[in-house]
């Protein structure tokens, strides 16, 4: 389980928010690892593999900010945002060609969309890419996929994996039907990034789920009521927009968003109590950078895992 100190977090070191979440995005350690993936899923390649062998040409913050703009990804739809991310990697690097994304096809009596479809230039081998970035929660401590949930209790780790592994067996059905004249075979990689989240009182002593990665990144969580223990902590705790929920902080953040810790719990009890609805909360410490990320955390509904009026 790595944190803010991993070296796999070493490739975001002072980059700009954008341009880091982009790095977040192909470089940062996956959940789950890739002996699992084969096993839940189907998947034939490891996106570890993939991204390694397709090195890119990276861009600068104001480009990659922009395109965010231009597409309409800088905000609420993190799934989407991640999605865009990987699309923008994939046109700037050379070896896999970008022949669709976000392909519907019939699958029986109802519409499928596939997220990526590419071909290796190198040997002409097709491949499916489904992408995926996640915030699962520890209901119990358990290693058991379903007790991994999303702050919306209807996304959970077991639902997610059976649904790509389903996706990937509807493409190869549907693909030797409507596409007959590409070449038989396909390769399958699901690329999985996001945290998984444990109780504050059990730092240290939970379990993650089967099959997780060594390297896969990880914060804590804890119920709005309990959030006193905070209260009386010093002027470090940010309130990131969900723009901001993918990689980890090295970068500048205005010291008038910082709180202390008696103001961070007054402010998300406030509204969490208002609309039911989790918040991210992040520690900062000064660094070269501006800020740098200590940890991570969910502040959740008392009643969670219970459904809520909202989730995220």
């Amino acid at each position: 389980m790595a944190g803010p100190d991993s070296a796999a977090d070493s490739q975001e070191a002072c980059l700009p928010p954008a341009l880091a979440d982009l790095h977040w995005a192909i470089h940062s350690p996956p959940l789950l690892s890739s002996a699992l993936l084969q096993q839940t899923t189907g998947q034939t390649i490891d996106a570890a593999t993939l991204t390694a062998c397709c090195p890119a040409t990276w861009p600068s913050e104001e480009d990659i900010a922009a395109r965010l703009h231009s597409e309409g990804l800088e905000g609420e739809l993190l799934g989407k945002r991640f999605e865009g991310l990987v699309r923008y990697w994939l046109l700037h690097q050379t070896r896999l060609e970008l022949v669709a994304h976000s392909l519907t096809l019939a699958t029986g009596r109802t519409l499928t969309e596939f997220d990526f479809l590419l071909r290796d230039r190198s040997c002409g081998l097709f491949l499916h890419l489904e992408t995926a970035c996640k915030y699962y929660l520890a209901a119990a401590n358990t290693t058991s996929h379903s007790q991994w949930i999303g702050t919306n209790v209807s996304d959970r780790l077991d639902t997610k994996l059976a649904a790509t592994r389903r996706q990937f067996s509807l493409f190869t059905q549907a693909k030797a039907s409507l596409l007959p004249d590409w070449p038989p075979g396909t390769a399958s990689c699901f690329m999985l990034k996001g945290y998984f989240f444990v109780p504050f009182r059990l730092l240290g002593k939970h379990c993650l789920p089967e099959g997780a990665d060594t390297h896969c990144q990880a914060g804590w969580y804890l119920p709005v009521s309990d959030l006193p223990v905070f209260e009386s902590s010093m002027v470090q705790w940010w309130i990131p927009p969900r723009a901001r929920w993918m990689a980890p902080v090295r970068y500048a953040v205005s010291p008038e968003e910082l709180r202390d810790g008696y103001e961070m719990a007054r402010h998300l009890s406030r509204k969490i109590r208002h609309d039911g609805k989790a918040r991210l909360v992040i520690q900062l410490e000064a660094s070269q950078c501006g800020f740098r990320e200590v940890s991570r955390g969910f502040v959740v509904p008392d009643s969670w895992p219970a459904p809520a009026r909202n989730g995220v």
